[in-house]
């Protein structure tokens, strides 16, 4: 029964971490990608405002 119920803990844990760690790397890759996107365009507005403020 312990032996089971230990086992079962361990799988529990492992789900839960796998699925802390598939959404954690979700979350990154979301993060990479939209900086990826808005970053140029951030600077592109950024160095056509500071070229025409000149």
């Amino acid at each position: 029964m312990l032996a089971a119920k230990g086992r079962h803990e361990d799988i529990y844990d492992e789900f839960i971490n796998h699925q802390w760690n598939t959404k954690r790397s979700r979350v990154t890759c979301w993060v990479i990608w939209i900086s990826g996107l808005l970053l140029p365009m951030a600077l592109a507005v950024y160095f056509k405002g500071y070229i025409s403020l000149k």
